[in-house]
């Protein structure tokens, strides 16, 4: 969204950098000091719980309001946020500041890299004075006028909140469905028409996940409900365009809340690929796209501790499973029945993340020390090319790439010092291309300096850290530092570009990610090292980090 609210530019980061510089400048503080009110005191109203043989005593189960419309509770929601506008009174002058400077630094107008896909060119652009982007497409090669197939401003209308969560195109390119969310609560409500027709119909579907998938007949359309309750997508539908969802033909229950549903359609089309998924476990289900109504079969039943991810190209499925090593191999098999061929092999300290098939090419996102590679392998030569970034550190990823008979890839890069970047990538010719960059008004990318660097934590295991600063502002040992860290359910923070992050690094700030064990940074031994029993791993990975930066001078030691 980019003319975003003020809530949106300044939540987040600015609230941070507020923290600090008021922090660090005590006399502020202290004029502010006698009109600060004091914090108000939630009452403590016993509840006693009992679940799965264990009794528990809440004092605080009174706050729990789904309906959000107990007075007792907004009366104390509305006194905690009065105690924090007044705390946050001396830095009002800075918050308003910084909000001006990163919404000058931000495009007004603008548009993503156009994409074709089944006949038509795809597109989407933002228009200065407007919250929400509009979706378009015309027929690829044509010279004529974009159709709009979505407006959100319109759709945003009457509403305090609005999401755009999926958008499916039927394969007749004759219909669309949305799904929208106007509560800000990720439960959505879905609309469709026809592209000839003007009129929406609304709220065809209530209380279901952001995810849509035609079946091949252009008549199905496939959704996840969710638990009313706990919002868990679990269900899967059949639904019928046009018809009343008391129609609809439920094909699918999860009964364990440890794993999510989701669909999408595989590369061939042929299939609806049904994921479900925990933390630790996966299975997939498929439903032919051609013959919708026929029942879904399992393609390789759950084992716990294993994860597999699957596509299907050219009459195979390519599986990206865990089930030989912690990192994962490529696999492929002809049927469900067959046993799985090994296409790449779990490699030693490589962690494959995804990848992508065309025609003549596989094209690997691969992950080693914390870095993100992309690799392409030709299917008859087995030659294989690496994608070459100049930053140190940065962040790239496998973009759009609906077309398996192209010689283009598509592919996204950042840097800590670099915009969020699309490039082309000849897979013939070997020649990259800058389709895009995010515009960043002010912007100039050689006053900043980023680094990796490598810190020895306490048990002797080494945690990479992502840096960036200033380089005319930096004074070994003088400058305040701001260090960030996750480490939780594999997750990688990778280094991206903030342009909010400016504001940070223009007042000397040095900027520090430390990618601690728990994260996913250096494959899934990484995340292992820093759950369970193994947790504390993050927590004295950050600390040592904390120490080895300061020690040498990447931050001034008050």
């Amino acid at each position: 969204m980019l003319s975003a609210t003020r809530k949106t530019v300044t939540q987040g980061l600015t609230g941070a950098m507020m923290a600090i510089l008021i922090t660090a400048t005590p006399t502020m503080a202290q004029t502010e000091k006698d009109v600060i009110m004091m914090p108000p005191k939630a009452n403590k109203i016993p509840h006693v719980m009992t679940d799965h043989g264990d009794t528990r005593t809440d004092n605080y189960y009174w706050l729990r309001d789904d309906a959000r419309k107990d007075k007792q509770v907004i009366d104390y929601l509305k006194a905690e946020n009065a105690y924090t506008e007044s705390v946050m009174a001396a830095g009002k002058t800075l918050e308003n500041t910084l909000y001006n400077e990163m919404v000058e630094r931000m495009a007004q107008n603008d548009a993503s890299v156009p994409y074709d896909y089944n006949g038509y060119t795809y597109q989407t652009i933002y228009q200065e004075g407007k919250d929400f982007p509009i979706y378009q497409r015309k027929p690829i090669g044509s010279d004529g006028e974009w159709e709009i197939l979505v407006d959100g401003n319109e759709r945003a209308k009457g509403h305090e909140f609005y999401q755009l969560g999926d958008l499916a195109i039927s394969p007749d390119n004759k219909r669309i469905a949305i799904a929208e969310d106007k509560e800000g609560r990720r439960n959505y409500t879905v609309a469709y028409k026809d592209l000839t027709d003007k009129t929406w119909q609304e709220n065809v579907l209530t209380n279901i996940s952001a995810n849509l998938v035609w079946a091949n007949d252009s008549q199905t359309l496939f959704y996840v409900d969710k638990d009313p309750q706990t919002l868990l997508p679990y269900q899967i539908y059949r639904h019928q365009y046009g018809s009343d969802r008391k129609q609809d033909v439920k094909i699918f229950e999860e009964n364990d809340d440890r794993f999510y549903t989701w669909m999408e359609k595989s590369k061939s089309e042929d299939y609806i690929l049904v994921t479900i998924a925990s933390s630790t476990t996966s299975e997939y289900r498929l439903i032919d796209a051609n013959a919708p109504e026929k029942p879904m079969v399992v393609f390789s039943p759950r084992q716990e501790g294993r994860e597999y991810y699957i596509d299907h190209f050219k009459g195979e499925f390519y599986i990206r499973s865990n089930h030989e090593s912690e990192l994962y191999g490529l696999y492929k098999t002809a049927s469900i029945d067959a046993p799985w061929q090994t296409v790449i092999a779990p490699q030693p300290e490589v962690d494959l993340e995804s990848f992508e098939l065309f025609n003549r090419w596989l094209v690997l996102e691969e992950r080693k020390q914390g870095l993100v590679s992309l690799r392409q392998i030709d299917w008859k030569t087995g030659q294989s090319t690496n994608i070459i970034f100049d930053d140190p550190v940065y962040m790239a990823w496998l973009s759009v790439n609906p077309q398996a008979d192209s010689e283009e890839l598509r592919f996204g890069y950042t840097s800590m010092t670099t915009p969020s970047s699309t490039y082309q990538w000849n897979m013939q010719t070997k020649e990259k291309q800058l389709l895009k960059q995010q515009e960043v008004k002010g912007f100039k990318h050689d006053l900043y300096e980023s680094e990796r660097i490598w810190v020895k934590a306490q048990d002797g295991i080494e945690v990479p850290v992502s840096l960036v600063y200033r380089k005319d502002l930096f004074k070994k040992g003088e400058n305040p530092i701001l260090i960030y860290g996750y480490g939780s359910y594999g997750s990688s923070i990778d280094p991206s570009f903030s342009s909010a992050r400016l504001s940070l690094l223009d007042r000397g700030f040095v900027y520090a990610i430390v990618h601690v064990r728990g994260g996913g940074e250096l494959g899934k031994r990484w995340y292992n090292q820093g759950k369970m029993e193994h947790k504390v791993n993050s927590f004295t990975d950050f600390i040592d980090a904390t120490k080895y930066l300061i020690n040498q001078g990447y931050g001034a030691p008050k």
